[in-house]
């Protein structure tokens, strides 16, 4: 039973292994209408990152998975990680940028 567990937790480290390749230290370009002071009318959410992440790399990353460390609700740059595994940690980056709007 023992041997099953760990056969699986090692085929579960080698996909995690696969996707931190091909996310890790990606910059995700995010382009958001915001205010005066540059806060966003609203912040970026686990979900929509999860489905960024989803489309642009073709994989698949739960919002649970990602830990955000701070409310992204600004322009700028920010640092997320992705939890792909118990072992297995990604960075990627996020700009934030403001929308141009046409008058």
């Amino acid at each position: 039973m023992k041997a099953v567990l760990n056969e699986k937790n090692t085929e579960l480290k080698k996909n995690a292994k696969k996707i931190h390749d091909l996310i890790n230290l990606k910059k995700y370009k995010f382009s958001k209408r915001a205010k005066e002071n540059e806060e966003l009318f609203g912040s970026i959410k686990p979900k929509e990152l999860a489905r960024i992440i989803n489309e642009t790399n073709k994989v698949e990353i739960k919002p649970s998975q990602i830990d955000m460390g701070k409310e992204i609700n600004k322009i700028g740059n920010y640092e997320t990680k992705i939890n792909l595994h118990a072992e297995v940690q990604a960075k990627i980056h996020i700009e934030v940028v403001k929308v141009e709007e046409s008058k």
